[in-house]
């Protein structure tokens, strides 16, 4: 029997509350097999594995990316782009071996426990989520069901068969218009799920607020790459999840379907659809690492909740959860946005993106122009679901935290988009002893020039798109962070994002008291500590080979 809208949005409102107020959210004495850590990423026995085109990511700037108009078609799509969005997201693009603040280090400098930096960012560098590419009609090659094989940059196909049409299916049983039916994606699909217990076995119960960011700031890679080449993407986040669970053959509380990703192509030949085909299976099996899996029966419970929810909100249905202009005596402007420093292509960006673990420094300041380039970078659109907010309505904002910034006064400000500059937050002018909301010892929250909220109404975004909603705002939240780090590396100015914080605690400190609004999102921004050891090798990107055995 289903259980009601109204008990899935309170399962899911209960957990809310308890990450937003720091309950406890894992057992007590826990702590993590690192001896017995889950693979870093799905491995298939037995697959085919087929190696993609060499990337060819597009040649527009990050600037135009974040600041400029949105393409217009889709004639430029092509597998070389296709294998740049997997390549600099998901993909193995160097080793960094540096020092820095994160107690995980010490086991990283051997060759065996290395850490390979990825383009997009992930909670505690675990990387959840898998990918999966459905192709359709427009495409060349075999139909069926492919598994990004992130270390190989490759596919490895799990199933032979057609199958584009069950995605269509999957988007089109969710009614409403911000479902639509797919019919225009002839370059087939991307899907995104998220494999929990990569994650969990570190976070636990925390692990779902973690891994719905994630796949926010995967999303907003593979959304700064395709535009880079001329090309949209309307990722779709309401669609019949079981279905395509079924489809890929998962355990649904284990790994789901988060996101599916329409790809533009040749559109397929008008004809009569075919008689409804069985779905092609998946016949190869998946190796799993961990010798014990661990169950989290509170995550499965937010997720099934989430799961469950088939309601496809309106178009503009999140308006309600529209955040109210600031309250101040005025706006400090800041320095234009220094667009020049924008220039270079997301692929090489994203080749530079890092965190910055314990290395920011005080001095010196930030410059000003800086801080105003940042700032601007996280008052794009959102790329998820822009259809339900009206134009002009935002449903996050940053409120920034000052330290040590040339020609800023130390304080808190809301930072306010469309007069581009900085309103005091009254009554919050102190910003010492932010390091006592941090729970972890990897940044000196103290020595970075600015710390950078994302805030939301949380309550309001379950209210009015349902359990799932949780999953929407997160989503936006993490493209957000993403958006972020990938200024800053453009910049060269450190970045590192946490959630590890005191939501509860510091939320008076942003002039939210008596609110629904809350902290989400942690980031700091600043510089770095120079004439440190620092060894960053880029992998090369081979041409491709025959296709081989697993």
């Amino acid at each position: 029997m289903r259980e009601s809208e109204e008990d899935v949005v309170d399962e899911v409102a209960r957990y809310l509350d308890d990450v937003l107020r720091r309950a406890p959210m894992s057992p007590e004495g826990y702590e993590p097999d690192w001896a017995d850590h889950p693979w870093q990423y799905k491995v298939y026995e037995h697959a085919d594995r087929l190696a993609l085109p060499p990337p060819a990511a597009g040649a527009g700037s990050l600037d135009g990316v974040l600041f400029g108009d949105a393409p217009a078609g889709h004639g430029q799509w092509s597998a070389g782009l296709m294998s740049s969005l997997l390549l600099y997201s998901y993909g193995l693009i160097g080793r960094r071996t540096r020092i820095t603040g994160n107690p995980q280090q010490e086991g990283q400098i051997p060759y065996p426990g290395a850490v390979w930096a990825r383009g997009s960012a992930a909670g505690g560098g675990l990387y959840p989520c898998e990918i999966y590419w459905v192709p359709g009609a427009g495409d060349r090659g075999l139909p069926g069901i492919y598994h990004y094989s992130a270390p190989h940059h490759a596919m490895n196909r799990i199933a032979l068969g057609e199958a584009a049409t069950r995605v269509r299916e999957a988007l089109g049983d969710i009614t409403g218009p911000a479902a639509p039916s797919g019919e225009d994606a002839g370059g087939g699909y991307l899907l995104v799920t998220v494999k929990l217990w990569k994650n969990s076995f570190k976070y636990a119960d925390f692990a779902y607020h973690c891994v719905t960011m994630d796949v926010g700031c995967l999303l907003a890679t593979w959304h700064a790459i395709a535009r880079s080449g001329g090309v949209s993407l309307a990722p779709r986040m309401w669609f019949a999840e079981a279905a395509l669970d079924r489809l890929l053959n998962v355990d649904p509380l284990a790994e789901s379907v988060f996101a599916v990703v329409p790809l533009p192509g040749a559109p397929p030949a008008p004809h009569e659809p075919p008689p409804a085909a069985a779905a092609p299976p998946v016949r190869v099996s998946e190796v799993e690492r961990s010798a014990r899996v661990t169950r989290w029966p509170r995550v499965e419970r937010v997720h099934h909740a989430a799961f469950v929810e088939e309601r496809a909100p309106r178009a503009r249905a999140l308006d309600p959860a529209a955040l109210p202009d600031g309250a101040g005596d005025g706006v400090r402007a800041l320095p234009a946005a220094e667009h020049g420093r924008l220039g270079a292509a997301p692929a090489e960006v994203l080749r530079n993106r890092k965190s910055s673990f314990g290395r920011f420094s005080a001095n010196p300041p930030l410059p000003a122009v800086d801080l105003a380039t940042l700032l601007a970078a996280t008052a794009r659109h959102p790329i998820v679901h822009p259809e339900l907010r009206s134009p002009g309505v935002r449903t996050t904002r940053v409120v920034a935290l000052v330290q040590h910034v040339d020609a800023v006064p130390r304080g808190v400000y809301d930072y306010a988009p469309e007069e581009h500059g900085l309103r005091a937050v009254a009554g919050c002018e102190d910003v010492s002893g932010l390091q006592q909301y941090y729970a972890l010892s990897n940044y000196n929250l103290e020595q970075a020039a600015a710390l950078v909220a994302i805030v939301a109404r949380p309550h309001r975004f379950l209210g009015v798109a349902g359990a799932r909603g949780y999953r929407l705002l997160n989503a936006e939240v993490g493209a957000i962070a993403q958006n972020l780090y990938l200024t800053a590396a453009a910049l060269g100015v450190g970045c590192g994002a946490v959630l590890g914080f005191d939501n509860a605690a510091l939320a008076p400190r942003l002039g939210l008291s008596g609110t629904d609004q809350w902290p989400m999102l942690l980031l700091m921004v600043g510089g770095e500590r120079e004439g440190e050891a620092d060894l960053a090798s880029a992998l090369s990107i081979v041409e491709p080979a025959a296709a081989v055995e697993d």
